[in-house]
């Protein structure tokens, strides 16, 4: 995360972000490839592509014909009458984009992927402030525009998480704001040996607080937006129903002296997956520690402004036996994490698919308005 001074160098640097144009010229002026046109039974009103030098994901699903341009019915039998082939394509692709298509709203988003089934989950304890928008339909997050979210596998840090997510732009941002996707295929097979292995012996343990009510950090808008008050984040201010959420989510619960909650979890770090021999990396450990790549020079020097050692953070994440994991091994994760990350920018009425388990995702700070939705499907 990092200070909005930062902003333009980050929006230049970051992430190169092309478009779906063939043999665009580079900055250097040398051609580049043009997409690559693949064959999927998806009908003869669709066109599926991949971009040059995309990591293999997404997959951008076109919409040709001008039913499927203009009749959001029309769009959701498309959907409903393909969905095993889509299935498959998402298996290969980890992510699946939308274009085209007739969705002009929150309604025909919802609509439109409803045939995936929606997770019977909400962001009840989620890491991060989101409003809800329709049903199952919320804002993607409501962290500061400034604020790089790393790539990250959604709710990872609790005991159920959706299998799937997507992803709607209904007003991309002026200046980037990507959705940014990672292969996890790729990433878990990079990551450091010995991290690794620490992992798969300790698994990880999420110990994350919720402010008392009576705290504010509304002069802080990073700070209110990831330390949020406890009742904010589980949706209610009656302490016996918290408790009984945070028992059937296998979350250990204590209320601290100063009127705020922490839980603490622990997962295996490590998921599996049907059509993979090897379990995939599945955790938040990078996004959830406060080092320097997390956070921005600025933002960081903040939090240890407000959380001293001897304050209880918004959150901290250690492996299971409770040792500490070094700001280098964190370093490391993201020295993979950039290798493999993909940005594309959104049109308006993009949808994007994206299996929770085999992709990350994150998103690129932006300028003016933006508004991205997501839906968490099962």
């Amino acid at each position: 995360m990092t200070s909005s001074k930062f902003l333009p160098r980050l929006l230049t640097s970051l992430v190169t972000v092309t478009t779906l144009i063939p043999n665009t010229p580079t900055n250097g002026g040398a051609r580049m490839t043009g997409p690559t046109v693949l064959q999927a039974d998806l009908g003869p009103g669709v066109t599926t592509l991949l971009r040059p030098g995309d990591d293999g994901l997404p997959l951008f699903v076109l919409a040709q014909d001008d039913d499927l341009r203009s009749s959001a019915v029309a769009a959701q039998q498309w959907l409903q009458s393909h969905r095993a082939t889509l299935d498959e394509l998402l298996v290969e692709h980890g992510a699946l984009v939308f274009r085209d298509f007739a969705i002009g709203d929150s309604k025909d988003f919802r609509a439109f992927v409803a045939d995936y089934g929606f997770a019977d989950l909400t962001y009840t304890a989620g890491a991060s402030k989101r409003a809800a928008i329709d049903a199952d339909v919320y804002e993607a997050t409501a962290l500061p525009p400034d604020v790089i979210i790393p790539l990250h596998q959604e709710m990872a840090y609790l005991s159920r998480w959706p299998g799937r997510l997507a992803f709607f732009s209904n007003l991309p941002a002026e200046e980037g704001g990507e959705t940014i996707i990672g292969d996890m295929r790729k990433i878990s097979a990079e990551l450091p040996a010995e991290l690794v292995e620490a992992v798969r012996e300790h698994g990880i343990l999420y110990r994350r607080n919720f402010r008392a009510p009576s705290d504010s950090w509304e002069h802080h808008p990073t700070l209110d937006a990831i330390h949020k008050p406890w009742p904010d984040a589980f949706g209610t201010d009656d302490p016996a129903h918290i408790e009984q959420f945070c028992k059937d989510m296998n979350l250990a619960l204590t209320w601290e002296p100063d009127g705020s909650l922490t839980t603490e979890f622990l997962a295996p770090g490590f998921i599996e997956y049907p059509t993979l021999d090897a379990p995939l990396w599945f955790n938040q450990l990078h996004a959830q520690s406060m080092t320097l790549r997390t956070y921005g020079a600025t933002n960081l020097a903040l939090f240890f402004e407000y959380y001293p050692r001897d304050r209880v953070r918004p959150y901290e994440t250690l492996l299971g036996n409770r040792s500490q994991i070094s700001a280098r091994q964190i370093d490391a994760i993201y020295d993979v994490l950039d290798r493999h990350t993909v940005a594309f920018p959104w049109q308006r009425g993009d949808v994007m698919v994206v299996d929770n388990i085999i992709t990350m995702h994150g998103r690129n700070p932006f300028r003016g308005k933006r508004d991205t939705q997501v839906a968490l499907l099962n």
